[in-house]
């Protein structure tokens, strides 16, 4: 099943910018950046959002042994931020009909159902994964854990967690993705929550 906002048949911009409407991110994400999104019209918003979220993790080191340069010009360690990707597709009452039709083949749950098949499967030498899926506010997370052994390091082994979800929040479609070093799953479901919080405080015009 492809991704379900592949039924939308519009022409995306490969726009790296600012965002120009309010972050949708989490409260504390920084260096909110608008990774592409679709020009205005009667029947729906589609954009996603990017941002760095702090967060203190811990992989082979202590300290973030990768970064990346945001559009601020500052370096984002990977031990000392966490990057958030937020996808939101927005229907106004002319786009009902599309709404409609994802909601009646459950587009959503077929792709993070996709996903967790995929988590499953292509598992690297030395890596010891699980993969769970939970309820969380307005729809589902797959959580991917997987555990490895670190060499010449600070620590013999290290834990990176992964997660999708989505949400379902009125006639808004909400995807969500991330990251980060650590044994603490439940920072994925407070991120996820601090997402729809901001969605359904802000809202659209």
């Amino acid at each position: 099943m492809k991704s379900f906002i592949a039924i939308i048949l519009v022409s995306l911009a490969s726009l790296v910018v600012v965002a120009q409407e309010p972050s949708y991110l989490p409260p504390t994400a920084v260096n909110i950046i608008r990774t592409f999104g679709g020009p205005p019209n009667s029947m729906f918003s589609l954009f996603e959002q990017r941002g760095w979220v702090p967060y203190k993790g811990v992989g082979c080191d202590d300290a973030s042994t990768a970064f990346e340069e945001g559009a601020d010009g500052k370096r984002y360690g990977n031990n000392e931020y966490v990057e958030v990707y937020v996808l939101i597709q927005h229907y106004k009452p002319d786009g009902k009909f599309t709404f409609d039709l994802i909601m009646q083949n459950a587009l959503p749950q077929g792709e993070l159902k996709e996903y967790k098949e995929s988590a499953k499967g292509n598992i690297p030498d030395g890596v010891i994964r699980t993969v769970t899926e939970k309820d969380v506010n307005n729809g589902k997370m797959i959580i991917k854990v997987d555990r490895s052994g670190c060499i010449m390091s600070q620590h013999s082994e290290t834990t990176t967690i992964y997660f999708k979800s989505y949400a379902i929040i009125g006639a808004t479609l909400v995807g969500i993705r991330a990251f980060y070093y650590s044994t603490d799953a439940t920072f994925a479901e407070k991120l996820h929550n601090e997402v729809v919080g901001q969605i359904k405080k802000i809202g659209f015009k």
